[in-house]
């Protein structure tokens, strides 16, 4: 198990459950656990369901005219960078061309809001390009929006993405 889940009791139904330390809101920097089973708490998850239903209607989604997956303004180029450490991320930024390059933590934010309406990611935890000093570098998982700071020694995947041009988008 990650060290963002932990097992727990119930404090009102006495089941056992996942625990999952996830933000109330979504842009909450500060993740809270939460003290009893969806079960007894089914209002949490409901609004966890319309707050991200209401995110994904405001974000524009689609396939380019050059065939590429888009999200608002970004494409994002069809093979990701399979399992690498963060150094090798950035040394694959540096050689890319035409505008292409690895994402920053915004950027995979907003590739984050956009999951469950463009379900086109392979991995669960992606590199950004932006480290977090000598030793750390951020990534976020796309299964929950946890951005920690990891060792760049770690093994993930990197999204390649570019502006989008005027006129490039499908209508």
């Amino acid at each position: 198990m990650d060290s963002n889940t932990d097992k727990r009791i119930c404090k009102n139904c006495g089941s056992e459950y996942i625990l999952e330390y996830r933000s109330r809101r979504f842009d909450a920097p500060k993740l809270s656990p939460l003290l009893v089973c969806l079960t007894c708490n089914p209002k949490w998850k409901e609004e966890t369901q319309i707050n991200s239903i209401e995110r994904q209607k405001h974000i524009k989604t689609g396939i380019s005219k050059n065939g590429f997956n888009f999200v608002e303004n970004l494409e994002i180029f069809s093979e990701e960078i399979p399992k690498v450490t963060w150094h090798k991320v950035f040394k694959v930024n540096l050689t890319l061309k035409d505008g292409w390059k690895i994402p920053n933590i915004k950027e995979l934010e907003l590739l984050f809001k956009s999951r469950a309406v463009n379900n086109i990611f392979k991995s669960t935890y992606y590199w950004s390009i932006d480290d977090n000093g000598p030793n750390d570098a951020w990534a976020i998982s796309m299964n929950n929006g946890f951005k920690p700071a990891i060792d760049k020694n770690k093994k993930f995947s990197a999204l390649i993405i570019r502006e989008m041009q005027n006129g490039s988008k499908e209508n």
